[in-house]
């Protein structure tokens, strides 16, 4: 932060730290040199600070995995596969159909209000609580994305956010578009002729626009399916230890 205050630079760092250290010790570090370069037992010695931004992010753990885990009961064949004939079945399978719709696996509503989404969190010795998880923030890191820019818009009485920037993957480096929205009650096609003329047209090229939920936008692709690709792709790596999803 200094250095860059005296060359005007455009150094970028990265802190990691866990538990409550981050409020106790690592904000209140930056906050201090934000505010004064020189001080002296606790005392800043001008005010000679700085304007400074920094984005903080908590990281899924796998006990927040463990505490969003819903079993449902298995019916029919399941469920007789489940208590009479095969011991290992609950092992093997439970994942695959007892849990489909648990939120840590990211279930239908998860996309549909994509913005009220949570998971119960645990901090600490506290009890687990719901807390909104921001997908948008997640799925660029899936995706590998470079954001631009994030806008956000309003149609047919809700709120959009688009954010605009760059994949690179092996075919070269593409143009990407991700729209959000919640998707009750929408006009698909009202929607798609107000988002070709005010968010596609004004950038072209894009070479690939993803939108969560149903839409008739042009060239969109559903980016449920992506995001879940890319999440089952994390968890099967079990030696990849942390968190999938940025609260």
């Amino acid at each position: 932060m200094d250095l860059n205050k005296e060359d005007g630079g455009g150094r970028k760092y990265v802190l990691v730290e866990v538990a409550d250290y981050f409020n106790t010790a690592l904000k209140p570090r930056i906050q201090k040199v934000a505010f004064s370069a020189n001080w002296k037992d606790g005392v800043p010695q001008d005010r000679d600070g700085q304007s400074h931004t920094f984005k903080c992010q908590r990281i899924e753990s796998y006990e927040d995995a463990l505490n969003n885990i819903r079993v449902r009961r298995p019916e029919g064949a399941q469920r007789r596969l489940l208590y009479d004939e095969f011991d290992d079945y609950q092992l093997h399978y439970m994942l695959d159909f007892e849990t489909r719709d648990s939120p840590t696996l990211l279930n239908r509503e998860a996309f549909e209000r994509p913005f009220a989404y949570t998971l119960k969190i645990r901090r600490g010795h506290e009890s687990a609580h719901d807390t909104v998880v921001d997908l948008v923030e997640t799925f660029h890191y899936l995706i590998g994305m470079h954001v631009r820019r994030l806008e956000r818009h309003h149609h047919q009485g809700r709120s959009y956010v688009v954010s605009r920037g760059e994949v690179r993957s092996s075919r070269g480096v593409e143009q990407v578009v991700v729209i959000w929205r919640d998707t009750e009650g929408l006009d698909l096609g009202r929607e798609a002729d107000w988002a070709d003329a005010e968010l596609l047209l004004r950038e072209r090229p894009v070479d690939r626009v993803y939108v969560n939920g149903p839409s008739h936008v042009y060239r969109a692709q559903p980016l449920e399916i992506t995001f879940r690709e890319r999440m089952e792709r994390m968890e099967i790596e079990p030696q990849r230890e942390g968190g999938r999803r940025a609260a």
